[in-house]
């Protein structure tokens, strides 16, 4: 199990993320590294946090990355960050992740697609309640844009449960369109 890290970063969002993409191209790493809140669709969650955003526009942002890296992160911004105004607000040990999820497609190759990114979950993580399924309706065929039956229709559903490493695939199924992310936990400790 790789010990994963949360960095809340005070500052606005685009000097964050462009020190940190600096950061991870001098150390020839890229943005798959690390895992933004608003990449994987992740709200901070505490009532200071909250309150914070009212008054504040997006200044504070949470930053996923696997312990050394985060901790390197969160150095350099204390040393260099303040002239891109930016500062390390809260760091946090991630002690566990989860988090459901459910998709629907219309095409063959959009399932399978969908299936093996499921089959590969990353080590630490794994799916419980999966409930999959699909149909095929061939008198539902045709060039019909607003079709009331499509001809194919693959759904899936569960809970992902892991350490840190869950939050990568957390942001893969995000970024589809097809799948909707819910009910998304984080239990963290002070580091």
């Amino acid at each position: 199990m790789k010990a994963w890290r949360q960095i809340v970063i005070e500052g606005p969002r685009a000097a964050a993320m462009a020190f940190v993409a600096g950061f991870l191209a001098a150390r020839g790493r890229g943005s798959e590294d690390v895992v933004w809140e608003h990449e994987a669709g992740i709200m901070l969650e505490s009532f200071a946090h909250r309150i914070a955003e009212m008054f504040s526009a997006e200044r504070h942002h949470a930053l996923f990355a696997p312990d050394a890296l985060a901790r390197d992160i969160a150095g350099a911004i204390e040393h260099w960050g303040t002239a891109a105004e930016l500062r390390v607000e809260e760091r946090l040990a991630v002690t566990r992740v989860g988090f459901s999820f459910d998709a629907e497609v219309f095409s063959e190759e959009l399932a399978v697609e969908l299936r093996a990114l499921l089959a590969d979950t990353p080590p630490g993580t794994s799916i419980e309640e999966l409930r999959s399924g699909q149909e095929v309706l061939p008198e539902a065929g045709g060039v019909e844009l607003y079709s009331p039956q499509h001809e194919f229709t693959y759904r899936v559903s569960g809970r992902v449960r892991g350490d840190g490493a869950a939050l990568r695939f957390l942001r893969e199924l995000h970024k589809r369109d097809s799948v909707s992310v819910h009910d998304i936990e984080i239990d963290s400790a002070p580091d």
